[in-house]
């Protein structure tokens, strides 16, 4: 790896490519759902935010420069946006044609990748502007995607206003409960 801060960090590329290589028996759904999992990712200049869902409940959102959000699937709101994201990826799979590799996108590109129980993966790169097009076969996708990922920035802001409300009330009593 190079010291290029826009390079994906070796930890990312080891999630992102353990998902891609998901099995049905280690989702352990029984029986197997045909979308084993789902990825949303978009590339921006400073490098890639990957939206991860599992069939059974994981919920993660990686940054390619390091650090992410994980465990969002046990929000009851963001597992129900979560399966709506895996139902619209399945609903499209006919967009996404099977291959083999699935490169991290450019930035201005979105990555729509769905991991099949078959043990192969279909995916698109899609130029962001792509996306603004009501008629685009992947919009219902995008915006499925995009609830999943509210529901994690809310999630994460509810924690942070939890954390500085344990703050302040360390501080005013002085560190004790």
């Amino acid at each position: 790896m190079t010291d290029d801060p826009h390079q994906p960090k070796d930890v990312y590329l080891q999630l992102r490519d353990a998902v891609l290589a998901l099995t049905a028996e280690q989702v352990g759904i029984e029986p197997a759902p045909r979308v084993l999992a789902a990825l949303l990712e978009i590339g921006q200049p400073i490098g890639v935010a990957t939206l991860v869902v599992v069939a059974e409940g994981t919920t993660s959102l990686y940054f390619s420069t390091g650090g992410g959000v994980l465990g969002g699937g046990s929000d009851a709101g963001v597992a129900e946006a979560s399966r709506g994201f895996l139902a619209a990826i399945d609903d499209a799979l006919d967009e996404l044609p099977a291959t083999g590799d699935q490169p991290v996108p450019p930035a201005g590109c979105v990555r729509f990748v769905a991991v099949l129980d078959d043990g192969t993966t279909r995916g698109s790169a899609v130029p962001g502007g792509d996306l603004e097009n009501e008629g685009h076969p992947l919009l219902s996708v995008w915006f499925a995607g995009h609830r999943v990922l509210a529901g994690l920035q809310e999630l994460d802001e509810v924690k942070a206003a939890e954390r500085g409300h344990r703050e302040e009330e360390s501080e005013r009593t002085g560190g004790t409960p």
